[in-house]
């Protein structure tokens, strides 16, 4: 954080937004957000540095990794947002069944059923 200080009112701005302003010189507006493009919020390097809109950085925040997996009906490879992986605890391997889309879960549902005594 810096600290800007003006004869009216003492304020304090995030780093690589001061920074930013300084190589705009100007102040950013409030619908201008300043975002690492590594992810990497330690490196302030001005190559790094990048304005967004409030939406694009909003969305670009969301993007969850990914797991792959194969089908427990069809045996296709795909993959899944891992916060949507049932049985996919942290750093563990899928406990339950996974499949690709809701006919082929319906289908290993039914095949699982008629199995079972």
């Amino acid at each position: 954080m810096v600290t800007l200080i003006s004869p009216i009112h003492r304020t304090t701005t995030p780093y690589p937004r001061y920074l930013m302003a300084m190589k705009l010189g100007r102040l950013l507006r409030d619908d201008e957000h300043v975002d690492h493009v590594d992810n990497d919020p330690s490196n302030n390097a001005m190559e790094n540095l990048q304005i967004l809109t409030p939406l694009e950085n909003q969305r670009k925040g969301k993007t969850k990794p990914l797991v792959s997996l194969v089908c427990a009906s069809c045996g296709i490879a795909f993959e899944r947002q891992r916060h949507k992986v049932r049985g996919l605890g942290f750093r563990a391997e899928v406990k339950v069944p996974t499949c690709c889309s809701r006919s082929c879960s319906a289908r290993y549902q039914m095949l699982a059923r008629s199995k079972s005594p």
